[in-house]
């Protein structure tokens, strides 16, 4: 799902959530599922009360369809009933209506110059 929503190849992807990043106890990940597939992903990494939020990203195909905001809603949800009090992310342009939506506020802008491109930049 993250390789196709940020257009990105399936290698370069799995690079960014090696095996010893998805067997941290403190790492939750999400999947939201349609016609058979999972269409949805978003990871939470967890420092006490603060979550970070990582990976998020939709099908191509499901995107504008409110399945990201279903998807990390719920999400956020099971964080605050396990003591979540704040969240943080890094967002690209694609994904500031959502985070807005969801009270997301901008504290830092700045550029981040990565290998490839991802068409989400």
């Amino acid at each position: 799902v993250l390789a196709a929503a940020f257009k990105m190849p399936l290698d370069a992807t799995a690079r960014c959530f090696p095996p010893t990043f998805m067997s941290s106890p403190d790492l939750d990940v999400y999947l939201a599922a349609g016609d058979d597939r999972i269409v949805g992903v978003v990871t939470f990494t967890h420092h006490g009360d603060t979550t970070g939020v990582w990976g998020m990203g939709t099908d191509p195909e499901m995107q504008g369809q409110g399945v990201g905001r279903r998807l990390l809603s719920t999400a956020m949800a099971e964080a605050r009933s396990l003591g979540a009090e704040r969240f943080f992310l890094g967002a690209t342009r694609a994904g500031y209506p959502l985070y807005d939506k969801l009270g997301y506020q901008t504290r830092v802008v700045t550029t981040v110059w990565v290998s490839g491109e991802t068409g989400q930049a």
